[in-house]
């Protein structure tokens, strides 16, 4: 078995992924991000509760958390239980997230997301189809 030669670049290269790094207005304590995961966690409202607080809270070491995908109305819902940015409740639940992270110093933006046509009327109050299309050639019955 062979040991592998790194030299001093290649071992920089290394060492910068630790190091702070300046992406626009905000510098990051380094360069790894945590990528958006649906978690399907919201409360009651798509509200974010107390387990985004925590969860959010506990990976506030990462150069920058983009947070999972946030609906911008009721009609852009994809999935039950994600939150929302279109309401009052909605802003306070991630305003606690926010806190929590840059508490620990922590660096957070919002993935902004509206699923479009692809929302099931299930999820839309009133169970509106506006948008919604069934798909005739999709039908393997014909």
């Amino acid at each position: 078995m062979s040991v592998a030669h790194h030299s001093s670049a290649d071992v920089s290269i290394l060492t910068d992924l630790f190091q702070p790094y300046r992406m626009g207005s905000l510098t990051l304590a380094n360069r790894l991000a945590m990528a958006p995961l649906t978690r399907s966690r919201a409360l009651p409202g798509d509200v974010p509760g107390p387990l985004s607080v925590t969860c959010y809270a506990q990976c506030a070491s990462a150069g920058l958390i983009i947070s999972e995908a946030s609906q911008i109305s009721p009609q852009g819902k994809g999935y039950i239980q994600t939150p929302g940015i279109y309401s009052a409740e909605q802003v306070a639940g991630w305003k606690r997230v926010t806190d929590a992270v840059h508490a620990r110093c922590g660096k957070i933006v919002i993935q902004l997301w509206h699923v479009g046509r692809i929302s099931h009327p299930d999820l839309q109050e009133g169970g509106d189809q506006h948008g919604y299309t069934d798909y005739p050639f999709l039908d393997t019955a014909a």
